[in-house]
């Protein structure tokens, strides 16, 4: 289970702009595409992941920002 909740996506790199969905699918949306990205990440932390990250990165498409969380990783 991921326990790392140093986000990766922080709004002190660039303004934050308004979110792309509502939180809920945002959130489903990043969860998704991190477990594709990182296989093993389960579902529960993928959600964790994607919370800790959205007040930093909902101005991004939720795919793109889960792409980006899992290149700055190091996983």
């Amino acid at each position: 289970m991921y326990t790392d909740a140093t986000p990766f996506i922080t709004s002190r790199d660039r303004p934050v702009g308004p979110p792309t969905f509502p939180k809920s699918e945002w959130i489903r949306r990043f969860a998704y595409r991190a477990m594709l990205l990182e296989p093993s990440i389960d579902t529960v932390s993928a959600k964790l992941i994607a919370d800790s990250q959205f007040e930093d990165a909902c101005d991004l498409q939720p795919e793109d920002a889960a792409e980006i969380y899992s290149s700055n990783s190091g996983n």
